[in-house]
Formats: C-alpha cells, structure tokens, sequence
C-alpha cells in the first residue's frame, strides 16, 4: 500500500511538473501595450497592435494629448505611455504584424540588468518618432524586423546584434555601448554608433555615419554620402550605391590607426598610419588631421621619395606633448623608398642638427613618429609629430649649471651637452589618439620610427 502510495504521489508530481513546464514554454498572446514579458518567456503579437497614451489614474482612459504629461482631467492624473516591456531573456515575436507605438514614445523596452539579453523577430515596428527599441543596460538582439519613422531605431548600453533589419522612413539610427554585429542591414539616414568594436555584413546606407570606438570591419557595403570613422578600419567590398552612375563615390575613410581595404571604391581617406590598399581607387589620402598626403590613390601625384629613420632606446617616459628617449642608441639607422631601396646610418647629432640648419627641420609638415614600447606588459603605439628636440641632455634648463647655461647659448657645445647624456627628448604632437596626461614610463626597449618624405631632410640624410 505505501508503495502504491508514493508511486502515486510521484506520478502526479511529475504530472504538475509538466503542466508548468508546458504552460511556461506556451507562448503569451499580446493583447495589450501594457505587457510585461516575464523574464525566460516568449510572447506573441496575434495581430497589429496600436500603443496609446493612457491615463496613469485609469489605465483604461485613452489621453487626449499627444504627449505624455498632461493632465488628463476629472481626477485621471497624468497621460502616461504604454509600451511592451521585456524581462531578462524574454523573446517578442511580432508574427509578421506591425507594432505601432504612441507619438514620441517607445515602442519596446528591456529591462534585464547588464549582461542578459532581450529578443524581437519577425514583423514591424512602426512610430510617431520616438524610440523603437529602449535597451537599457541590456544586450539587444533582433532578427528579421522592420523598423520606419522613429528618430532613433534602437539603443542600448549594451552590444547589439542585428540580422535581416530594414530601417526606413526617417532619422533612425543604432547605438550601441558595448559593440554591434549587422548582418544583411540597411541603415537610415541616422546611420550607427558603436562604443565598442562593430562588425558589418552585406550592409547599405544612403547617407550618415558609421561609427566606431574601436575597430571596424566589413564586407559587402553598398554605401552613398557616408562617413566611415574608427580606430582601426578593414573592409572588403566597400563601394557606392546605385544611386551613383557616374563613377563617383562620397564615401568617406577616417582611422586614426590602421586602414586596409581590398576591391572597393571611395573618396577619401585619413588615417594615423599608411592605409593599405589592394584593388581600391580612391580620390586623395592624407595623414589625419594634417594635409600630408599619404600618396596611395591613383590620382595623386607620385611620391617623392620617403626615408625612414628608426631610433632605438633602452626605455622612454612620455605624456602629452613630450617624449624623452633614455638610453639612446648613438646610431640611427634609415632606409629611403626608391624604386632601388637604400639603407645606411646616421649619427644622432647629425640628425639632431636638421633642427639647427636652415630650410631644413621643422618644415612646413614636421616629421611623423610611430613610437612604440610596452607599459605594465601591454605594447602601446602612439604617432606623433616632432615639433622639436629640447637639447638639454636629460636636463630641464633650471637644473643646468651655469657653465652649462652658458654653453647652451651655441648650438655646437648644445649638442656636445647633448651628447654628454644618453637622455633625448622631443617636443612633440600627437596624431590621433592623444598620448596620456600623466607621465608614464616604458618596462623596456623603445622605438621611434621617424618618417618624412620632404626632399630636403632626404638630401641632408643622404648628404655626406
């Protein structure tokens, strides 16, 4: 009998135990804009669906205004919006039918904390301006949606992962804190902002900005009038839309590190270092934020001749505006880009004394730096221009003494003090990336790698 008992008792344990389970993984029918989605659960539009202001005193009140905040009158309190909220790992499910949000108001909100993930397929989410998906602090992913006339798509200070979405109808543009992954995307006119790194596949925008804090990379983008900016740039298959017939392209590069593009077509580009090019036209290259041309579109001019120098040091301490080399190696070795490449060496006061020879250092465009070292075992890489070297051989000019102060007055005892010291410093200016406020101080080796393509710091190299 007891054992009939408890075989009993555990076949109706488990028989509850499948009622809730399945109840759990029915999904819920919206019927309502006022739906809280349970967090794990999955909700269904059964039809188009319209979001109103409603009265906070009586839900059931629709609000004569348009706006939320006014007075609903007769004791009603105030209008108050109406939208689907979505717990930690919920899933909406629009079904192919279109979610109307009220004017200037969201349409769907996720409210899991940090780290969870809210998802929307399938269907239309259509507004009065506003905001089509408040992600908060969540991860945001969306399949197979339709998203027009919001002023901004969605935003989170998340990632967001985007497949098969179609934005239109106005202003719409993505933010993303924590990164964005777009695949099969068609960007509106808002375009997208990354906090993080952004990842692009078989993309389209009209106009606009894509924007990244970190790298960007892509493949297949069919763009119009649009600007293209982030720390590290690599695309394959960047080029204009159909609206561009006549060969033309608007759009436009910008890194303030590295660019590599292959088979692709565009107007401009700007970057910290030599941008890499295979199969590519563009217009016209240049360093950021200087007019010193790259020389790398097939419009531009030829080059002049480039030499590069590259001073090596046993560490360096640097922040914005200086950088001083210590242990310098009395050597510096170049290599200047001829069509029959030539290499040799030169000694750190003669190049030190461009700076004190007419018509020769600074020119127009001082020299570019990419300096290089590791801090705390991580590498770090700066390009910077260098403005001048301070020739106080490791000292600040207070600390000289006053045989040295008056040595300083002659370039020539300047550099023999100079070279008393295997102290260097440069006065310097940063490209892109700035170089930290406070000081740090490299846990070994450091390179400058120095290059300048004016003719007349190549004549002084290469003169005897």
């Amino acid at each position: 009998m007891m054992r009939w008992k408890a075989a009993l008792a555990c076949s109706l344990l488990f028989t509850v135990s499948l009622l809730v389970a399945e109840a759990r993984s029915a999904p819920i029918k919206i019927t309502d804009c006022d739906t809280r989605v349970p967090a794990g659960r999955w909700a269904q539009l059964v039809g188009d669906l319209t979001c109103e202001y409603r009265c906070g005193g009586n839900p059931d009140a629709p609000c004569e205004a348009w706006f939320g905040g006014e007075e609903c009158g007769g004791g009603l309190g105030v209008c108050e919006e109406r939208h689907i909220m979505l717990e930690e790992g919920a899933l909406l499910d629009l079904q192919g039918y279109t979610l109307f949000s009220a004017y200037q108001a969201t349409a769907v909100e996720c409210t899991g904390p940090a780290g969870t993930s809210c998802r929307i397929r399938s269907g239309t989410l259509e507004g009065g301006k506003g905001r089509a998906i408040q992600g908060g602090v969540a991860n945001v992913l969306v399949k197979n949606l339709n998203i027009q006339y919001f002023d901004s798509a969605i935003q989170t200070q998340g990632r967001l992962h985007a497949r098969n979405l179609r934005l239109e109808g106005g202003e719409e543009s993505l933010s993303a804190a924590k990164g964005v992954r777009l695949r099969n995307v068609r960007l509106a006119d808002g375009g997208v902002a990354s906090g993080g790194n952004l990842t692009l596949f078989k993309v389209e925008a009209p106009y606009g900005s894509i924007h990244a804090a970190g790298y960007i990379r892509g493949r297949i983008l069919k763009l119009g009038y649009t600007q293209i900016e982030g720390r590290d740039v690599a695309l394959v298959g960047v080029n204009p839309n159909s609206w561009y017939t006549d060969g033309s392209s608007e759009i436009r590069i910008r890194a303030t590190r590295n660019v590599f593009l292959r088979d692709s077509h565009v107007a401009s580009i700007k970057s910290g270092s030599r941008p890499r090019l295979e199969n590519t036209v563009c217009s016209n290259s240049a360093v950021i934020d200087t007019d010193e041309s790259w020389q790398v579109c097939s419009s531009e001019e030829a080059p002049d001749p480039s030499i590069t120098l590259v001073q090596t040091a046993g560490g360096a301490v640097f922040r914005e505006g200086y950088l001083g080399l210590r242990g310098t190696d009395p050597q510096i070795p170049w290599n200047l880009s001829t069509p029959e490449p030539e290499t040799g060496l030169t000694s750190v006061d003669e190049f030190l004394s461009l700076w004190e020879a007419e018509n020769v250092l600074p020119p127009p465009v001082p020299p570019t730096a990419h300096f290089t070292c590791t801090v705390g075992g991580e590498v770090v890489n700066h390009v910077v221009q260098l403005l001048r070297p301070t020739f106080y051989g490791g000292y600040f000019l207070g600390e000289l003494t006053p045989s040295q102060q008056l040595c300083y007055v002659s370039s020539a005892c300047r550099l023999q003090l100079l070279l008393m010291s295997d102290h260097l410093d440069y006065i310097v200016r940063s490209i892109g990336e700035t170089l930290p406020s406070e000081e740090m101080v490299c846990d070994s080796n450091a390179e400058l790698s120095i290059v300048s393509n004016d003719p007349r710091v190549v004549d002084a190299i290469l003169s005897p």
